[in-house]
């Protein structure tokens, strides 16, 4: 049985030559007028080329070499192409991913490896390694991975590989805790009226009254300014949320609307006069909650002054009691007493039921007060 040759000749009268053509190919001319002398240019010159695999005209990096900028925020490529195109990344997102590189993956044998020879199964065993160091932060392990993502994905974008390794790797998966809720008695006692209750000052007290009673999330509230406080009117316009200690933005919802208003009642309107009254600052662009310079506090201010005022209202150290809690609470409070779900999202900032959903902790002391129809 003949077997078929791996191409093909064919002589143009008009030129004089035998061309070629292989499988996938087109025809070309082997500059030949003889057909045996054809044939071997084929099978000497043309052939042999086509097993070689092509060579590439890239530089072969090791991923440490190639990771080295990443999340670096002035060098990295990455962040630099997403705000070239009108994308946001802040810094303290950048700051954080760094760290997680540097940490966890620069220092293993992972990052010795040439970037384009790493496979989908090391990277499944760096994650096994990265687990037995981490034991049950699934989390942390899960944003190591999301880090080790982002390279090969700009990678690949960028055409410095022809595939990406990660496709496929999913987070491992881990149950999440809720914060410990409060009851509305629990709130009551946290917010008096006529004293401080827990908190250190007016400000204190002010601010994390605002979380409870509106549901705003902690960037919310620190970019809050006076200008956005309609107190004769009971409500607050949420149109912009600090993203880290440099730079504000648009709230999470800006896929949506661009600002949303939320309500307040007496007890917030008394309790923003009086801090109002005190502070240095009460120009309509001036922040509401800001140290002695004016600048609006931080992350870690937000976080210390609620852990300090939880210390002295419930010192049990088995409730996991957060300022998140506060947003949880109102959520499932608001359901309990039967308010429409479609409002309540429109409130506190929602576009999805199922996120919604997460946010609602019904009791079984909150069942047994329902009236049952037979």
């Amino acid at each position: 049985m003949r077997h078929a040759k791996p191409y093909r000749l064919y002589f143009r009268k008009e030129t004089g030559y035998f061309f070629y053509m292989v499988p996938g190919g087109k025809w070309k001319t082997t500059g030949q007028t003889k057909e045996p002398d054809a044939h071997r240019f084929v099978i000497e010159q043309v052939l042999p080329a086509l097993k070689q695999p092509p060579e590439s005209d890239k530089p072969s990096h090791t991923f440490k070499q190639y990771a080295d900028p990443f999340f670096g925020y002035e060098r990295c490529p990455h962040i630099r192409r997403l705000l070239d195109e009108g994308k946001s990344y802040t810094r303290r997102t950048a700051k954080q991913n760094r760290g997680w590189l540097k940490k966890y993956v620069l220092e293993d044998e992972l990052a010795t490896m040439p970037l384009a020879e790493i496979s989908r199964a090391d990277l499944i065993d760096f994650r096994s390694r990265l687990r037995k160091q981490l034991g049950e932060k699934r989390n942390t392990v899960n944003k190591v991975m999301g880090v080790i993502k982002t390279i090969f994905k700009e990678a690949l974008y960028r055409e410095d590989l022809e595939k990406d390794p990660t496709s496929g790797i999913g987070n491992i998966k881990e149950e999440r805790k809720a914060p410990d809720t409060f009851n509305l008695e629990e709130l009551q006692l946290l917010f008096p009226i006529e004293t401080l209750g827990p908190w250190r000052d007016i400000e204190d007290h002010t601010c994390f009254l605002i979380a409870a009673a509106t549901g705003m999330r902690r960037g919310e509230v620190l970019a809050l300014r006076w200008e956005q406080i309609h107190i004769d009117y009971g409500y607050i316009l949420v149109d912009r949320a600090r993203k880290d200690a440099f730079s504000e933005g648009k709230p999470k919802w800006e896929h949506v609307r661009t600002a949303r208003i939320v309500l307040f009642k007496d007890r917030v309107k008394q309790r923003l006069l009086e801090h109002e009254e005190g502070s240095l600052y009460t120009a309509p662009d001036s922040y509401v909650f800001c140290d002695a310079f004016g600048n609006p506090h931080g992350f870690t201010w937000w976080k210390a002054r609620f852990a300090a005022a939880m210390k002295k209202f419930n010192p049990d150290p088995q409730r996991r009691l957060s300022p998140n809690g506060l947003r949880h609470s109102l959520a499932t409070i608001l359901r309990v007493n039967g308010k429409d779900p479609v409002l309540i999202r429109a409130s506190l900032g929602w576009y999805q039921e199922r996120t919604q959903s997460g946010y609602e902790h019904i009791s079984a002391e909150d069942l047994e007060s329902l009236e049952i129809v037979e």
